[in-house]
């Protein structure tokens, strides 16, 4: 399984310039916050291995908790998306 690197935020690319897939976003919101996955899954009460098959593309995501997490991530990277925004102007 791929590990996350804990990477300060100057390292991070910006979402507005570089364009990632979904889950290359969601992996860059888990640097960004500086919370590992498995900590990240158990305070929104997911599974740490599920969370994980989400983030790996193993889960379609279209139904059940796969899908609850998929849209949980897809916020967070939207606050992450208009912060870095905002720092921009």
């Amino acid at each position: 399984m791929a590990r996350l690197l804990m990477l300060p935020a100057r390292h991070v690319t910006t979402f507005a310039t570089d364009p990632m897939t979904p889950n290359q976003s969601a992996k860059n919101y888990f640097r960004i916050a500086g919370v590992t996955v498995a900590d990240w899954a158990v305070e929104n009460g997911f599974s740490p291995a599920l969370v994980y098959a989400v983030l790996s593309g193993r889960r379609k995501c279209l139904r059940g908790k796969s899908y609850e997490i998929a849209m949980v991530l897809r916020a967070k990277i939207k606050e992450v998306e208009q912060w870095e925004e905002n720092q921009v102007d």
